[in-house]
């Protein structure tokens, strides 16, 4: 057993790591004339990883530390295994032939290797499930410099701007400070101009992709406005997906409507804290609502949660959410969802109350059988 231990040990640090992705990275094929080839793909490959390690902000930048720095010198070769590195413009000739799809092995590697070391223990929640964070992120932008891959953005001012954007995927956890990035998706330019389109086309290859490399996953998407739509959604129940995703009243009229129309017929749990030093907090929600008038066979659940200023009264930040998780546990779920605040809850087995944990997400919708 200490053997083992200490194996995993071994494979979680940085050197194990880094040997795991640069066995990943070997096996992409380099569909380059192989008698020309100074620089390998894997080789390649790793010293972009360094860059990023080494928080160098450019290719320039890394090509100047790699060849002047006798400390990065020092660490390329002792960590990742690496003599010489290319030069900037010659790491770019390399890396713009790899397909990005082909660098999710080494995530799913690296996944693997957390689990079999017990860290996806210390992410599970709800059951053993994990929160699933997806957003959007910027990795490049210029109104000068440019790429036949870039995404266009036109504003205003009549600026062009160009940009490069990624929908990335992180396992997180309220009780952790660190994050594990699961996958990726790059947002290119035929998904569009718009951040609507954009990301909603990029989110469909996304979600195909994680539910192919990790089919037995059980996993809560967190994500923001943007993904409370029908398509989206459905897409996520397909998958078997549970999902928290944030709304707003602007996108999701008709919703604000049917909840509206519950709470006055009284078909909506309801429950408000007042404190002594004149702060507030409390939260509504309802089970079974139809998404919108466009989708109204996709039921979903909704929750408010607000809080009251004790400096005013007369100011109430609101926050709701739209949440799909089985409608057995749905009391249950509401106590449990990681959060900072406390607010009393009915008890379904007593039909008392008790001061329980609730969520301070913006909406939540989730699925009724």
């Amino acid at each position: 057993m200490a053997s083992q231990l200490a194996t995993l040990r071994k494979d979680l640090s940085a050197p194990g790591l880094i040997r795991v992705v640069r066995e990943q990275f070997s096996r992409i094929t380099d569909t380059r004339r192989q008698g020309s080839i100074r620089f390998t793909l894997p080789d390649t490959l790793c010293a972009a990883l360094a860059m990023f390690q080494f928080k160098r902000p450019s290719l320039l930048q890394f090509d100047e530390a790699s060849h002047g720095d006798q400390t990065i010198i020092g660490n390329l070769r002792r960590l990742y295994w690496l003599d010489e590195v290319a030069s900037d413009s010659q790491m770019r000739d390399i890396l713009d032939l790899v397909k990005p799809s082909e660098l999710r092995k080494a995530f799913r590697a690296i996944h693997s290797s957390a689990q079999r070391g017990k860290v996806l223990e210390d992410f599970a929640i709800f059951d053993n499930r994990y929160l699933l964070s997806i957003d959007g992120t910027g990795l490049y932008s210029s109104t000068k410099v440019k790429c036949p891959q870039c995404s266009v953005k036109k504003h205003r001012n009549g600026e062009i701007e160009h940009y490069h954007q990624s929908l990335v995927a992180v396992i997180v956890h309220p009780d952790q400070k660190t994050v594990l990035p699961l996958d990726f998706e790059p947002i290119v330019k035929s998904d569009g101009d718009k951040k609507n389109d954009c990301e909603r086309n990029a989110a469909k290859r996304l979600l195909l992709a994680i539910h192919q490399l990790y089919a037995n996953r059980p996993f809560i998407v967190l994500e923001d406005a943007l993904a409370a739509n029908g398509p989206h959604i459905q897409a996520l129940m397909g998958y078997g997906m549970d999902f928290i995703i944030n709304i707003k009243p602007v996108g999701n009229a008709s919703l604000f409507e049917v909840m509206h129309e519950r709470f006055l017929l009284n078909q909506a749990t309801e429950e408000e804290q007042r404190l002594v030093d004149g702060s507030g907090r409390g939260y509504r929600f309802a089970t079974d609502l139809p998404l919108n008038a466009s989708h109204p066979d996709t039921r979903v659940n909704m929750i408010e949660y607000w809080e009251v200023d004790q400096n005013d009264p007369e100011k109430v930040t609101l926050n709701m959410e739209l949440d799909h998780q089985p409608g057995d546990h749905q009391r249950e779920r509401l106590r449990d969802r990681a959060s900072r605040q406390n607010a009393p809850v009915p008890d379904p087995t007593s039909g008392g109350r008790r001061l329980v944990t609730v969520a301070a997400y913006p909406i939540a919708i989730w699925s009724v059988p």
